[in-house]
């Protein structure tokens, strides 16, 4: 154990009973909601509460700066250029895992490196795209999906994707490094970013969702149909360090102050919803918009600080004592809609289709799955008499679950 870790542990067993009157306190206290940070226009995300947030619920929503916000409208402008294109079109653009390709239909498993790079269809991959469509690129791969469309445009689809991407991946390394900063100290600011190598991969996932209004169980009309929820992207984690959301809504046309256009739409967040532990519920989110991301904390950093996100705290703490002290939490979060507001959507003059972009921020494929503070614990991957565990050994597994057609299509709740 090095003497960083020995210090972090003998500070843990100190202060466990601390620790645990202080969530004794926090169970008595309100359930606040998920916090809305805002960017420093000089500073970035300095000084802002990262751990303190991942800690209490998992995820916030970050106002970003009108560089950005700019960069995300010119992004969702050229991914729907292309969302608007007839299907067959589109088809011809499939990812190898969903069989394009190949001149045999046949298809690469999507845990293959660059296997999802294009389009998929409604109901493709993965029986979490039951109710999306969208395309995806992997690592710094960014396909000209508009080739050979015949649209004549003046939008660089491949320049403006690229860009945008290279500026969300420099936000999430600033998160990552204030998260290192308030794990590790400063003087490990660049802990993720070195060790792991996240600039140059991950995944952009761009995704429209298909309402389903009249389709299953839904549309008699009435007034408790009309508020019951549908689930249209079931509950999960994401296999990330962190992850980005945003969404395609421009400020609105009515906005005079550059504060309102900047931070958009504060009535939700188009159907986002976070569980709430305390209250056992979904939380829907507050803000969305071209200048508002919401950064989800994923399973990557939970696993590497030796807590299951699958278990129960009280377990995962007992077996990690530093899993008490860190106290990260990746959420699950959903996307779930009324009738009511399926239909104000597909009323809005934006065109009755739910636009998002998420930026999964993940290690390379050779990256060990070691904890930055040395300590053995579950997602140590340096148990004796094994093989340290790698990113993309770890991912294997995941993806085989996640892009599985197998289980339960979640309509309601």
């Amino acid at each position: 154990m090095t003497a960083i870790a020995a210090a972090w542990y003998r500070q843990v067993r100190a202060g466990a009973a601390g620790v645990a009157k202080e969530k004794e306190d926090d169970d008595d206290e309100e359930e606040l909601p998920v916090a809305v940070l805002r960017m420093n226009p000089e500073r970035g995300v300095h000084g802002l509460p990262v751990l303190e947030e991942f800690r209490r619920t998992g995820c916030f929503q970050l106002e970003l700066s009108p560089e950005l916000l700019t960069l995300n409208a010119t992004a969702f402008r050229a991914a729907r250029r292309f969302m608007a294109l007839p299907e067959e079109v589109k088809a011809r653009h499939r990812s190898v895992a969903g069989g394009g390709g190949s001149s045999d239909g046949s298809t690469a498993a999507p845990t293959a490196p660059g296997s999802l790079n294009g389009f998929h269809s409604k109901g493709g991959l993965s029986r979490y795209n039951q109710h999306r469509s969208g395309f995806i690129f992997e690592d710094e791969t960014v396909l000209n999906l508009m080739e050979g469309t015949g649209v004549i445009d003046d939008v660089d689809f491949v320049g403006s994707i690229t860009a945008w991407r290279v500026a969300v991946h420099a936000l999430a390394a600033d998160i990552l490094g204030r998260l290192a900063e308030q794990l590790l100290g400063s003087d490990r600011r660049d802990y993720f970013e070195t060790a792991l190598g996240f600039r140059g991969s991950g995944q952009m996932h761009f995704k429209r969702t298909h309402f389903s209004l009249g389709g299953e169980g839904g549309g008699g009309g009435g007034a408790g149909e009309d508020e019951e929820k549908h689930v249209l992207l079931l509950p999960h984690t994401d296999p990330s360090l962190i992850s980005l959301v945003i969404h395609d809504r421009p400020p609105p046309p009515s906005s005079s102050s550059s504060e309102n256009r900047r931070h958009c739409t504060p009535g939700g967040a188009m159907g986002l919803e976070v569980y709430r532990g305390k209250s056992k519920r979904y939380e829907p989110l507050g803000r969305c918009g071209w200048g508002v991301a919401t950064v989800f904390l994923g399973d990557v950093l939970v696993k590497m600080f030796g807590i299951d996100s699958s278990s129960s705290s009280s377990s995962s703490s007992s077996k990690n004592p530093l899993g008490l002290r860190c106290g990260l939490v990746a959420p699950k979060h959903r996307v779930a809609y009324t009738e009511r507001q399926m239909r104000e959507e597909e009323e809005d003059e934006q065109g009755g289709y739910r636009h998002a972009a998420t930026v999964f921020i993940q290690p390379r494929l050779d990256a060990p799955m070691r904890n930055p503070l040395g300590c053995s614990g579950s997602g140590n991957g340096q148990q004796q008499g094994r093989q340290e565990l790698t990113y993309g050994a770890w991912r294997g597994k995941v993806y085989g679950r996640y892009y599985a057609r197998k289980g339960k299509q979640q309509q309601r709740k």
